[in-house]
């Protein structure tokens, strides 16, 4: 999940914080359904991002942007990151 996150800063570096946001709602969906737990400095790292994503797209795009990472298939997000 870790490697997700950092494929999402990639993202946004590159200008697309919407796919940020999509791959970081997939990254927390994943862990989340693998019983995996972030470390302080993890959490503190995650949360960051999702700010700097949240803080890149209108309320709107962001929420839906989320949305669609937590509901993406293995398959979307494979797809999503060949395109990251």
């Amino acid at each position: 999940m870790v490697n997700l996150e950092e494929l999402a800063r990639l993202a946004h570096a590159r200008g697309n914080p919407r796919q940020m946001a999509q791959l970081l709602a997939a990254a927390d969906t994943l862990r989340k359904s693998n019983g995996v737990s972030l470390s302080a400095l993890e959490r503190e790292s995650f949360e960051a991002a999702v700010v700097s994503a949240r803080s890149a797209l209108d309320d709107s795009t962001f929420q839906s942007a989320w949305a669609t990472g937590h509901a993406s298939s293995l398959e979307d997000v494979l797809r999503l990151i060949d395109t990251a």
